[in-house]
């Protein structure tokens, strides 16, 4: 399923939102560009994945980040605001092509760095 950006134009890389689910897994995919004024464009390319095999962890993926996360907060929350698991806020942690960031929301409640080969 792919959701389109509705100010996409066409001039300008690549922008949505997609998602796919099975018996196994859930996960959600964006590619987001920049603005048109920034130059050169940036593109960012990153998944959450959910495997039911883990239900309290969630995986982050990352494909392209230009400015490795520096106004992004990452982690994820539950329904009340005392449920979540933070890795970053600001850029405090940069991420890179290739990283993966892995949030477990069991009563470890942590977040962490990994790779992945591109």
């Amino acid at each position: 399923m792919y959701i389109n950006d509705p100010n996409d134009d066409g001039s300008f890389p690549a922008n949505g939102i997609w998602y796919f689910a099975n018996s196994t897994t859930f996960m959600v995919e964006w590619m987001l560009a920049s603005t048109p004024q920034t130059v050169p464009a940036a593109v960012y390319h990153f998944q959450a994945v959910y495997s039911y095999a883990s239900p309290a962890v969630w995986l982050f993926k990352y494909y392209s980040v230009p400015d490795g996360g520096a106004n992004a907060l990452i982690g994820i929350q539950g329904e009340a605001a005392a449920e979540f698991s933070q890795f970053s806020i600001d850029g405090a942690v940069r991420v890179a092509a290739g990283n993966t960031v892995t949030c477990d929301t069991s009563s470890v409640k942590a977040c962490v760095l990994g790779t992945f080969a591109l």
